[in-house]
C-alpha cells in the first residue's frame, strides 16, 4: 500500500493545476439555485413534499470540502469520493425526475395557452351570436310589422275589390243586355245578372257619397228597365205566337173539343216554366214594374180568350137542346171544370198573389155561358124549375163559403163567378112567385 506522503509526492500538482482547482471550487461554492427551486420553495408551505430531497452539487462540494479537511488516508479519499459518486447517481434520479415535471409544466403552459385563446375565441362567438341574436330578433320585428301591414293592405285591396265590384258590374250587365237577338233573357246568366244589379242599386242608393255614384244610379236603373221591358216582351212575344199557333190549327172542324182543349192547354204547360221564371223576376220588382207585369197579364187573357171562347161557344151550342135543367147543370159542370184548369194553367205561369187579375178573366169567360143560358131563364115562368135553377146556382156559391179558409188562393171560387146568375134567377123567382122567393 501506497502511504499518502507517497501519492501526494507522486500526484503533485502545479500551481497552475492547484489554481484551476481553486478557481472551480470557488466557482462552485456560488452556483445560483435554479428557479424550479424556488418554485418548490415557495410551494412547500403548502404542499408536503412527495419526493425525500437531496443535497444537490453544491451542497455536495460544500461538504466535500467540509470532509476533506478530514481526510488523511487514501482510504478516506477514496471513501469519500464513493460516497460522492454514490449521492451524484442518487441526484440523477431526481434530475430525470425534475426534467419530466418541467416537461409536463411546459405542456401545461401550452395547455392554457389554448385554453386562453379558446376563451377569447368563445368571448368572440358570443358578442358575435349577441349580435347575430339581436339583429336577427330586429329582422323578425321587421317581418311581423310587414306581415301585418301585408294584412291590412289586403283587407283594404279586398273592400275595395268588392266596392268596385259593384261599378264593374255596369260594363258586365251592358254587354249582356246589349247582346244581339231577342231572346236575350233567355241566357243562363240573365236571372243572376238582375239579382246582381238589384244589389248595385241598393248600393249606389246606399253610398251617394261615392264618385259618379248617382251616374251608375241611373245607369243600373237604365238597363234594369231594359231588362224587364226584355222579359216582357218576350213573355207577350211567345203567348202570342204561341196563341196565333193553336188558333190556326184548332179552326180546322174536323177537329173536336177535346182534342183542341187539350191542345190549348198542353201546348201552354210547355212554355210555362219559362214564362214563370221570367214574370217572377217583374213580380219581385212590381213597386216599380207593374205596368209591365200588367201588360203581360193583359195579353195573356186576350190570348186565352181568342182560343177559349170559340170552344165555349161550340160546346154550349152543342148542348142547346138540351132541358133549362139539365143545361144549367152540364153547364156549371163544364164552365167548372173549364175554370179549374184556366186556375192551374194561370199558376203555372204567374205567381198567386195576381188572382184578381185572374178572375176578371174567368168572369170574361163566364159572362160567354150567362149570355147564353140567361135568354132562356129569363123566358122560363114555371116556378118550379126556376126554384131548381136557383138550388143548383146556389149549391157551388154555398161550396165556396163552406171551403173559403181551406186552401184560398189554389181552389177555384166558381160561386163567386155564377153569383150574378144566382141573384138574377132569385129575382126572376121572386117576380114569379113572391111568396117562393121568400
Amino acid at each position: 500500500m501506497i502511504s499518502l506522503e507517497e501519492w501526494e509526492e507522486k500526484t503533485k500538482l502545479t500551481e497552475v493545476q492547484k489554481q484551476a482547482v481553486h478557481d472551480i471550487q470557488e466557482a462552485c461554492l456560488d452556483l445560483p439555485l435554479p428557479s424550479s427551486w424556488y418554485f418548490e420553495k415557495v410551494s412547500a408551505a403548502t404542499t408536503p413534499p412527495l419526493i425525500k430531497k437531496t443535497p444537490s452539487t453544491a451542497d455536495l462540494l460544500a461538504s466535500a470540502k467540509a470532509t476533506t479537511d478530514g481526510i488523511d488516508t487514501l482510504q478516506s479519499f477514496f471513501d469519500w469520493f464513493a460516497n460522492i459518486e454514490s449521492e451524484m447517481d442518487q441526484e440523477d434520479v431526481y434530475r430525470d425526475h425534475l426534467q419530466k415535471v418541467q416537461h409536463y409544466r411546459q405542456a401545461c403552459i401550452i395547455l392554457l395557452d389554448h385554453l386562453q385563446q379558446t376563451r377569447l375565441a368563445l368571448e368572440v362567438l358570443e358578442k358575435d351570436y349577441a349580435f347575430v341574436s339581436e339583429k336577427t330578433s330586429t329582422v323578425q320585428a321587421a317581418c311581423e310589422s310587414i306581415l301585418k301591414d301585408q294584412e291590412r293592405l289586403t283587407h283594404i285591396a279586398d273592400e275595395l275589390s268588392q266596392r268596385l265590384d259593384y261599378f264593374n258590374h255596369l260594363e258586365v250587365v251592358a254587354k249582356l243586355l246589349n247582346a244581339p237577338g231577342e231572346n236575350v233573357c233567355l241566357d243562363p246568366e240573365f236571372i243572376p245578372a238582375l239579382s246582381k244589379l238589384d244589389e248595385c242599386i241598393e248600393y249606389m242608393n246606399q253610398h251617394p257619397q261615392y264618385k259618379d255614384a248617382e251616374l251608375y244610379f241611373m245607369r243600373f236603373k237604365q238597363y234594369m228597365t231594359k231588362a224587364m221591358t226584355l222579359i216582357k216582351m218576350y213573355v207577350v212575344s211567345t203567348i202570342k205566337s204561341l196563341g196565333q199557333e193553336i188558333s190556326k190549327q184548332n179552326k180546322d172542324a174536323s177537329i173536336t173539343i177535346g182534342k183542341q182543349t187539350t191542345t190549348c192547354y198542353v201546348r201552354f204547360r210547355v212554355i210555362a216554366p219559362t214564362v214563370k221564371s221570367l214574370t217572377s223576376q217583374i213580380e219581385k220588382r212590381a213597386q216599380d214594374y207593374q205596368s209591365l207585369y200588367d201588360d203581360i197579364l193583359y195579353t195573356y187573357a186576350q190570348t186565352r180568350q181568342q182560343l177559349i171562347v170559340p170552344i165555349i161557344t161550340r160546346k154550349l151550342h152543342e148542348s142547346s137542346d138540351m132541358d133549362l135543367l139539365q143545361l144549367a147543370k152540364n153547364g156549371c159542370a163544364y164552365m167548372m171544370n173549364l175554370c179549374s184548369d184556366e186556375l192551374v194553367l194561370f199558376y203555372s205561369l204567374f205567381q198567386p198573389s195576381y188572382d184578381n187579375q185572374l178572375y176578371q178573366y174567368l168572369e170574361t169567360l163566364i159572362s160567354h155561358f150567362y149570355n147564353f143560358i140567361w135568354p132562356r131563364i129569363h123566358r122560363e115562368n114555371d116556378t118550379t124549375v126556376l126554384s131548381e135553377l136557383c138550388n143548383i146556382f146556389s149549391m157551388y156559391v154555398m161550396q165556396d163559403k163552406q171551403h173559403y179558409d181551406e186552401y184560398e188562393n189554389k181552389r177555384l171560387k166558381f160561386g163567386s163567378l155564377i153569383h150574378r146568375l144566382l141573384s138574377n134567377t132569385q129575382a126572376k123567382l121572386a117576380v114569379k112567385s113572391p111568396n117562393t122567393a121568400q
